[in-house]
């Protein structure tokens, strides 16, 4: 297999996951009516989301031999910045431990 062909297939299964675990997601929170993360979290998060696929779509098509000092540097870019906007700050992580606790 090609380098190319690796990386279309690592970020086909990167896809894969990330859409499997919000479809389960997505059932659970229509099943027990109780949706974490909330809409103004999911809101937050989205630039997030967006970067990291950005990120990966950089690190998949995007790189050449001759490019690549300048799109490592911008998918090192994406991906600090992703994280930036996917972790929580410390007193959401905090109301998430305790809800689920209380819940289960």
């Amino acid at each position: 297999m090609t380098r190319d062909g690796l990386r279309c297939v690592s970020v086909g299964m990167f896809v894969r996951c990330v859409c499997g675990c919000w479809t389960l997601q997505v059932r659970m929170c229509y099943r027990s009516k109780h949706c974490y993360p909330p809409r103004r979290r999911f809101l937050g998060i989205s630039p997030g989301i967006v970067l990291a696929v950005v990120g990966m779509c950089i690190f998949a098509f995007a790189e050449t031999e001759s490019n690549y000092p300048y799109t490592h540097s911008a998918w090192h870019l994406c991906m600090s910045l992703s994280i930036v906007f996917l972790l929580p700050d410390k007193r959401q992580r905090l109301r998430g431990m305790i809800g689920l606790l209380v819940h289960h």
